[in-house]
Order: structure tokens, then sequence, then C-alpha cells
């Protein structure tokens, strides 16, 4: 039998997002005064906000959280439950949080706990006396979105040894010392990553596999000390894609007043082309980023989220990619990974070296979460091409396979802007139900990707053939807006109700969409009603 493998392949390269994010926060302690959890929880309960959080950003599992009113109770609910994570407050009835961590660790060393104010406290600090039991220290500031930072960077943190080695996932180092820019800047970091990241994933993949890419995201991995930050810089060198940092903080045990200068300077020593943000409350440092060079943002800027919001989309490869020339003018841009590929095959020879010597299609490419594809499209895969029609050939070859392989046993939303004929094999315009015949296509479609074939059946070729359906949502306004719901009463010949569906309009948006079909079909095209 000769059965196209394809199918196999492209199911086994999503094979790598199952595998990702392997250690999640579900059980979450948290031990605090019932005055302390009126306080933060606000006009509503924590769990259901970060509930509300977690779908809000169609991410999966939130966690389950259960509240320990005093130190007693806390360490006795440990004794008997697992948790994954602590968060505690400074002060629980009599014991305070070093405390309270040090008889925590003795019962689960390996337990994180992450100590969160209401401000400042002169009595803790990251390098005070007992702050190595702690994993971390936020100030707590009626927002959310800071739990759900917390959350996720614990994670990150977990995950990162495992995921960079098997998916070689991105890794975005920040650097802050302060707790309270920390907790500031943490939730705005998440937000951008996974909004970024939902945005770039291709719409023409279903949900199950958006939702599995997004396992992939970049990691943010923080540092509180020049030299932490620097164990992890050369811990995950290869997977670093960014890195935020302050300027100020403490390096061989000494608050230092431009280490984030002399820690970006040290990097760009290493790698010319990876982008950095140097952030401060002092605007002279805004000389001292230019010379390293890296992006600037002053912390007192009144749109500062705006400001990191333009870092990912122009610096870490989250918006359009912009060909330029070799003088770095903009040239061209591609939306999308379909839009880049047929880009590809038109911008000058110049700007494909230009964007191949720097890294930038790989960098662009793993934003859209494509590990595989982007792995084929690293500087030292792209170098041994000298020249620029062999390097084209190459990678609009690659990615249009991978877009092929990518659509296979998939039923896809049509998009005017991005339908491609050659690459999209099954489509569907428009919502509600296909209907049963389409249904049964779609699926034995599915089957054939997922089994890669029927190996029973000998010397044949069994494939589905490129189908576009038109969904029930179609036809009922097609009926409403032509007022042919009640034609079946009117006793009319089979020929006058010919001549009436013939004379009928379809509605608009179908009209465009089979013109942009029709446009790039220039072969026979079988059509099969659902009725007679």
């Amino acid at each position: 039998m000769t059965v196209n493998h394809h199918a196999t392949d492209s199911e086994a390269g999503f094979k790598v997002y199952h595998e990702l994010m392997g250690f999640k926060v579900r059980e979450i302690l948290m031990v605090h005064t019932a005055y302390d959890a009126f306080i933060m929880e606000g006009d509503g309960t924590l769990a259901s906000r970060i509930v509300t959080q977690y779908h809000g950003l169609n991410l999966s599992q939130p966690p389950r959280l259960t509240l320990a009113t005093s130190a007693a109770q806390a360490l006795e609910l440990i004794g008997r439950r697992h948790f994954d994570l602590v968060i505690t407050m400074p002060q629980v009835g009599d014991m305070d949080a070093y405390t309270l961590a040090a008889a925590i660790k003795e019962q689960k060393a390996e337990l994180p706990i992450i100590l969160i104010s209401h401000g400042i406290s002169p009595h803790f600090h990251e390098g005070g006396n007992g702050a190595s039991l702690l994993d971390a220290y936020y100030v707590w500031s009626a927002d959310p979105d800071l739990l759900l930072a917390i959350i996720k960077n614990l994670e990150d943190h977990k995950n990162a040894e495992r995921d960079t080695q098997l998916g070689s996932v991105r890794i975005l180092l920040f650097i802050e010392d302060s707790p309270l820019y920390r907790s500031f800047f943490l939730p705005l970091l998440y937000k951008q990553v996974v909004r970024q990241t939902q945005a770039v994933l291709d719409e023409s993949l279903n949900a199950e596999h958006r939702l599995l890419k997004m396992r992939a995201r970049p990691k943010i991995l923080t540092a509180a000390t020049y030299e932490s930050a620097i164990a992890l810089y050369r811990r995950y060198r290869k997977y670093i894609f960014g890195v935020i940092s302050d300027s100020r903080y403490p390096k061989n045990d000494k608050l230092t007043t431009h280490a984030g200068v002399s820690l970006l300077s040290h990097i760009r020593r290493e790698i010319a082309d990876l982008p950095l943000l140097l952030l401060s409350s002092e605007s002279s440092n805004r000389q001292r980023a230019q010379r390293i060079p890296a992006a600037f943002i002053d912390k007192n800027a009144s749109d500062l989220s705006e400001q990191v919001g333009s870092f990912f989309l122009e610096h870490l490869g989250f918006g359009d990619f912009v060909f330029r020339d070799q003088n770095g003018r903009a040239i061209d841009r591609a939306v999308n990974l379909i839009d880049f590929e047929r880009k590809l095959r038109t911008v000058p020879e110049e700007s494909l070296l230009y964007h191949a010597g720097r890294n930038h299609f790989f960098n662009w490419i793993m934003a859209r979460s494509e590990v595989r594809l982007a792995g084929l499209c690293q500087r030292q895969v792209l170098k041994r091409f000298t020249r620029a029609t062999s390097l084209r050939r190459y990678l609009t070859t690659l990615i249009r396979d991978e877009l092929q392989k990518r659509q296979r046993g998939i039923v896809t939303q049509f998009s005017e802007r991005d339908f491609d004929a050659e690459i999209m094999e099954f489509v569907k315009c428009g919502k509600g139900s296909m209907g049963g015949k389409a249904q049964g296509l779609a699926f034995f479609s599915h089957y054939l990707r997922q089994t890669g074939g029927m190996d029973e059946v000998e010397q044949v070729r069994v494939a589905i053939p490129r189908t576009l359906v038109i969904t029930t949502e179609a036809f009922d306004l097609f009926i409403r807006q032509n007022d042919l719901a009640e034609l079946h009463r009117q006793h009319k010949s089979d020929e006058e109700i010919t001549e009436i569906f013939i004379d009928a309009q379809l509605p608009e948006w179908l009209r465009r969409q089979l013109a942009v079909l029709l446009e790039q079909i220039d072969h026979p095209i079988i059509v099969r009603s659902s009725s007679v």
C-alpha cells in the first residue's frame, strides 16, 4: 500500500508539546489572617479571581487555594496534605514569616514559600537573615494578576531545565531586586508573554493545538542579584531570547548603581544581536543603555505598560516580521507564517542574508511556538548557505512543507487573508454544523492522520481530496435573506423553485470567500450538495 506518511510525521511533531510544562501548581496553601484575606480578596474570593484570570487568558487547570488563618493550622495541613506552593504574609498570629518558613522546611524542605506583604517591610528583605528560607518576596497591590504571575513564575523555574532541553523553549531573563517593582513588572511581563503568544499562534490551527502550543511559550526566569542573573544566563545562554534588567541591584553583596549596565554590557559582548532592555528610574541611564547598546525604559514613564508592550513587539519577535535592507530600513512585513512564506519568495537577496545572519528568522518563528521549525532556521543552520538563492529555496520549501503537514487532518476556519489552496486540505466557511457527510469526511481525514493509513488495504493509496465545506450558518442566512423559508408551502413546480434559487443572492461574506477560493483554483471542482 502507498500511504502518505507526512500525517504521522506532523502528529509526532506535536508530541513535544504534550511533554512540556511537566510541573504545574495544583494546590496552594494561603497562610494569612482573616483580615489579610479580606484585604486581598476585595470584591471576590481569591480562588474565583484566579479562575477568572486563567479562563480570561485561555490557560488550563487553575489551582485550588486552601486558607490557613494561623501558623499552627498551616503546619497541620502541610503535615497531612500535598501542596505545590505556600504563600504567607509577614506575620500570622504570633509567628513571623521566617519562623514559619523554617518550621515548614523542617517538614517539606523542597516546598516553595513566597512572602507577600501589603507594603515594603524593613524586617523582610531578600538579603536579610532567614531570607534563604523564602523563594521570593512580593508586595500586594490588590491586583490578582500578581498571583497569576507568581504561580507561572514558579512553574517556569521548575520546568525550565527540562523544557529547554526537550523543546528548545525560549527564556526571558528578568532582573529586579525591589519587591515593589518586581510586583509591578512581573504581572505585566506575563500578560505580554501570554497575550502576545496567543496573538501570534496561527488561527488556522484547531483549539487543541493552540492550547498545546501555549506550553511552548517563553518562560520568564527572575533574579535579584548580579551573581544569580549571570548564573541563569550561563546556564540557559543558548535558549535566552531577551534580557530585561533593572539598573541598580546587589553585586558582590553590595548594592551597585550600575550593576544592570555591567550585566547587559557583558551579555552584549558575547551575543551581539540579543534583545536587551535596561529599566531605570534615572533618565540619565538612557545614554548608558545606548552605549551598550540596549533599549531603555524610564520607570517613571506615564505609558510604562505600552513601552514594555512595544519592546515585545519590536524586539522580541511577537509583532509582524519586518523585512529590512542592509541599512536597517523597513522594506516589507509579514503578519503570520503563511504571509511570511509568501514574502520570502520576493524580498531582495540582501534582506534574506541580513536577517539570516542576525538570527531574526529563528527568533520570530520561535515566538510563534514553532519549536521544530525554528530549530531548522537557526543562524548556525542558515550560515551554510552562502548564496541567497539557495537560502531562499531552503526557507520557502521548509516552511511550506511544515504548513502542509500541519494542516493534514485538521478542519480549519476559512480566512480571506490567509487561505492557501495548496496548503489547506479541509476548510469550512462559516459557523454552525458542517452536516453529516462533511463530518464523516473530516473524521476520516483525521483518522488517516492519526493512524498513518490503512495498512490492511494492499496497493491502495487512501486520501481525502482537498475539501471546502459551507456550513449551516450560510444556508440559514441564505434562506432568511431571500425570504425562502415558506417556499415549500407555495406549491410551485421544480422549475419555478429552481429559478427562484438561481435568482437568489448568496450572503456577501460567502461570496467574498468563494471568490478568494476561485482565484487560487485552476482545475475542476466537484460540488456536492447536502440534498438532491
